[in-house]
Formats: C-alpha cells, structure tokens, sequence
C-alpha cells in the first residue's frame, strides 16, 4: 500500500471482529490547551480465525466540556 491509498477489504471478504486481539501500544496524551487534549497510539489489531495482523497508528483530539470529553477528530494511518 502507497502513501495516500486507502484500503479496502476484498470483495466478500469478512473479518471476525469476536475473534480479535487489540493491543495499544505506546499511547501518549499531550495537553494542547487547557480543555483540549491530543491522544497518540499504536494499534496493534489480530484476527485470530483469519490469521492476519492489522497495525495503524492513530491520534484522536479531544475538548471537554464542563461535563464531558467529546472527541472532535479521530484519524488511523495503517502502517507495516
């Protein structure tokens, strides 16, 4: 897969999400301002009945507001 691709399961083809692992690796949490948060993360998604290994490194922004955290952007990058 290339820079700017996206991906696309093949045709028919279905992952058996009650059957996967997910670990996150090497997670951050940066304060951009005082209610604003940016979390950093590694994920590490495997299919134990399809036999297949998905890593992605993802961010996700999020504001809280008196009462709550509310995520107002979430982005993944698949990577090798």
């Amino acid at each position: 897969m290339d820079f700017g691709e996206i991906y696309k399961y093949s045709e028919g083809h279905t992952f058996h999400e009650a059957d996967a692992n997910f670990k996150i690796i090497e997670f951050d949490l940066l304060k951009i301002s005082e209610n604003c948060v940016l979390a950093k993360y590694k994920l590490k998604k495997e299919f134990i009945k399809d036999n297949i290994t998905i890593k992605s490194i993802r961010s996700s922004i999020w504001t809280y507001n008196d009462k709550y955290w509310k995520i107002i952007f979430h982005q993944g990058t698949l990577i090798k």
